[in-house]
């Protein structure tokens, strides 16, 4: 019994509302490495039509045995040569460069449904109300795998017998539990001994949901009581 992986595919976007001009950027993290970047900046018209770098999304397979997490920054001042064009003078012509801007994460999940992570980032706030930064323009740091929680992910599998047997399958994750047959001679059991020796591999998926931080096992067990179990913990 082997567990080749546990993933879920998600696209993740941002969305930039507020004061034009701005950019917003985010890094991706897997276990504190970078394995992505995506930047929008705020257009005129609906934000969700503001150019980005990147189309619209950063599609992600994500490992949920490891921990993710996005950290966002932020650029009210235009930037003269950035990847995206169209910079104008400043932000809105306001010579104080007061800009305010409500940003999103948004999760986009393979079953369409969909997680948005709100934060407003404001120059002009944060010198009224004298915060510890000045321009309000600090990182935005944000775990992600709380999120993922109620999603399905897909664990993908491998189970090998050099003898020809019939294999039973039990899946347990959280409050999940899952039973499957595969026969090594459909439809029919296999006797013992057995009358030929036909090696079993299978390769193979199943879908569970995210629970969150749990322990995930799959146990093999043949029809002469051969036992092969792989487990794996959830982040």
């Amino acid at each position: 019994m082997a567990i080749e992986s546990a993933a879920m595919d998600i696209g993740v976007g941002l969305r930039v509302a507020g004061s034009k001009w701005s950019n917003v950027g985010l890094t991706l993290y897997e276990d504190n490495n970078v394995i992505g970047y995506l930047e929008v900046e705020r257009w005129p018209g609906s934000p969700d039509n503001n150019p980005s770098y990147t189309n619209p999304a950063l599609p992600t397979t994500f490992d949920l045995t490891k921990k993710y997490k996005a950290i966002v920054t932020y650029d009210p001042y235009p930037d003269s040569n950035d990847e995206i064009k169209g910079d104008q003078p400043n932000n809105g012509k306001d010579k104080k460069d007061n800009a305010g801007n409500p940003v999103w994460i948004v999760l986009r999940f393979e079953d369409g449904s969909q997680e948005r992570i709100h934060h407003t980032f404001n120059t002009q706030q944060s010198k009224i109300r004298d915060s510890e930064h000045p321009n309000h323009v600090e990182p935005w740091e944000v775990e992600l795998n709380g999120y993922f929680e109620g999603h399905p992910f897909t664990v993908t599998y491998e189970i090998t017998d050099p003898g020809s047997d019939d294999e039973y399958l039990a899946c347990d994750y959280g409050s999940q539990s899952f039973a499957y047959t595969y026969l090594n001679d459909p439809p029919n059991l296999d006797p013992y001994p057995s009358p030929e020796v036909n090696p079993v591999y299978i390769a193979d998926e199943m879908d569970f949901t995210y629970e969150g931080p749990d322990t995930l096992t799959l146990t093999a067990t043949d029809d002469d009581g051969g036992i092969g179990v792989a487990s794996i913990f959830m982040s």
